[in-house]
């Protein structure tokens, strides 16, 4: 069973979004359970206003829970020290999304760096809610992720209005009528290419 948690340090920054994504790619390679580990329990809102491919499940329900393949886990928002720990150590790979803002890239770089301090971690940072050209505010932000050492997905997610639209309906973003929302679907096609492979690697 390979184990996938999604944190962050600061809110508004994909995570959720990118839980619910990630679980919908890996329930294609068997039974899946999305954690919903926020307090604000942002992943059952969404599943609970449609449906999605996969099961979400509190902490509590994940323990009695058996025959799941794997799981994603929609951690709690910035996460303390010791919460962090036990995520990174009942992890197989951990995903850290942000978006490319500089608040959101300092969030970001502290995660990491507690991660570091905590040992040899499998952990990629995955850049979200990327602006289109003409700005540069993506490509900024993965130089200097990059020059930082930090371990990045090549793939990245585009800012789109589906995916908001996604979340309001219960639904994955592929799911809504709108010109973007194929490409928006491909973006987290390819993150979950990488992440398997990642997984397959362990």
């Amino acid at each position: 069973m390979a184990v996938v948690s999604v944190v962050s340090y600061k809110g508004v920054v994909g995570k959720t979004t990118t839980a619910v994504h990630l679980a919908a790619l890996l329930s294609a390679r068997g039974a899946v359970a999305l954690v919903d580990g926020d307090p604000n329990h942002s992943s059952a809102l969404w599943a609970g206003r449609g449906e999605l491919p996969f099961e979400v499940v509190t902490f509590e329900k994940m323990l009695r829970a058996r025959g799941f393949d794997h799981i994603v886990v929609d951690s709690a928002a910035r996460p303390n020290g010791d919460e962090l720990k036990d995520l990174a150590e009942s992890s197989d790979v951990m995903v850290i999304p942000s978006n490319p803002e500089g608040m959101s890239i300092d969030a970001l770089s502290q995660t990491c760096k507690t991660l570091e301090g905590l040992g040899k971690i499998p952990y990629r940072a995955l850049l979200t809610m990327v602006p289109p050209a003409p700005s540069r505010e993506g490509s900024d932000a993965r130089a200097f992720l990059e020059q930082s050492g930090v371990p990045l997905f090549a793939g990245q997610v585009r800012q789109s209005a589906a995916f908001r639209t996604a979340s309001t309906s219960g639904v994955l973003v592929y799911q809504v009528r709108s010109s973007s929302a194929k490409n928006c679907w491909m973006d987290y096609e390819g993150v979950g290419r990488e992440l398997w492979t990642l997984l397959e690697s362990r």
